[in-house]
């Protein structure tokens, strides 16, 4: 019995001799400690439940937006709230490289990059990113919820007065290693909306973006949302719950359970010859 017990405590300590199933790749996922671990450029902050969206883990979760010197509202004076500190998606004069998007997240259009501007349909103009690099396996599934805001028109109204395709406003992934840059678009205003229980006036409402890593080494992943055309009307993205995970393989778990069901099996046998064949 004792030995039986100690297999099973051998098989649940697998994961230590197993440090790639077992150690978080991505750190801080659920914006629980701030931006600790992360990078950042823009206008971000984080949010809780009274924002008007709930984390879609723990209390906490990342708010991106792409307000920048903007009028986010009025104060009990009826006094104009003036905030925002959205990046250029390009560099412009008065900002260093770095503290444009393109250059945060390290790609250049005018250096033939693929970049923002192969997911905009009109001129991108200004945003906010968080990036962080961290070691994959092939297999492993990088995962996080989203949801994207906006004050723009959305779905058929924004093509009835035509503010689509020209604010076009989009949240974005990209993902570099050293295959290259792949771009995902999360979301954009003719995506599928509801009203929000938010300062903004719709959401996607939560939602999971998922992917299988292809290749083994490290990679940098950017979650942004930038804003298209102009800047009258802010969009922002909710982030929460980043995380590199195992694909659901029991290999690890059945192979150690078959050694632990065989050496227990020929215990038995020993004890019982009759059992022998």
């Amino acid at each position: 019995m004792i030995k039986t017990i100690s297999l099973a405590a051998l098989a649940i300590g697998a994961s230590v001799c197993f440090p790639d199933t077992a150690k978080a790749a991505i750190l801080n996922g659920g914006f629980e400690e701030g931006f600790q671990s992360w990078k950042t450029v823009g206008d971000y902050r984080i949010e809780t439940s009274a924002f008007g969206i709930k984390p879609s883990q723990g209390k906490s979760q990342a708010f991106l937006s792409t307000a920048y010197q903007e009028l986010l509202g009025f104060d009990n004076n009826s006094n104009p709230i003036i905030g925002g500190n959205a990046a250029p998606v390009t560099f412009i004069s008065g900002f260093a490289e770095e503290e444009s998007l393109e250059g945060f997240l390290g790609f250049s259009t005018f250096l033939g990059d693929e970049s923002l501007y192969d997911l905009a349909t009109a001129e991108p103009i200004e945003g906010s990113a968080i990036k962080q690099t961290f070691k994959g396996s092939t297999g492993q599934k990088l995962s996080f919820s989203w949801n994207f805001l906006t004050n723009e028109a959305v779905e058929q109204a924004a093509v009835n007065d035509f503010t689509y395709p020209d604010f076009n406003d989009f949240a974005f992934v990209s993902l570099q290693s050293d295959s290259g840059t792949q771009f995902f678009n999360l979301a954009d205003t003719i995506s599928k909306f509801s009203d929000s229980a938010s300062v903004f006036n719709k959401e996607t409402g939560l939602q999971t973006f998922s992917y299988i890593l292809p290749a083994s080494g490290e990679y940098t992943l950017g979650i942004g949302v930038v804003d298209v055309g102009d800047g009258t009307r802010i969009s922002a993205l909710v982030v929460d719950e980043v995380a590199v995970v195992p694909e659901t393989t029991p290999t690890l778990g059945i192979l150690l359970f078959g050694t632990l069901a065989t050496i227990t099996g020929l215990k038995g046998r020993k004890k019982n010859p009759g059992l022998l064949s």
